[in-house]
């Protein structure tokens, strides 16, 4: 019966020990990467489409697959400089 639980630890130490190494290297590709786009000019970022406000973003959404929607939280954006009423 001792020895049936020692195992059981044994293993979850294990699991516990993978899941840490592999949540290390993930956030060691995600920064590696960004790393590289922050080496980029703002030619080439422009290229990709980026500018280097977005390089965080978009390296963390391509990772995980998860864009904010920030319409269906606010609603549709009204511009702050609109001219409703024109002078005559």
């Amino acid at each position: 019966m001792l020895a049936n639980g020692f195992g059981d630890a044994i293993l979850w130490i294990g699991r516990q020990y993978d899941r840490l190494t592999a949540g290390i290297k993930a956030n060691l590709k995600l920064r590696a990467a960004e790393a590289q786009l922050h080496r980029m000019t703002d030619r080439e970022l422009s290229d990709l489409g980026l500018c280097r406000a977005d390089i965080d973003f978009a390296v963390r959404e391509a990772a995980e697959g998860v864009t904010p929607a920030f319409d269906y939280v606010a609603g549709p954006v009204t511009l702050a400089n609109q001219n409703l009423r024109r002078a005559a």
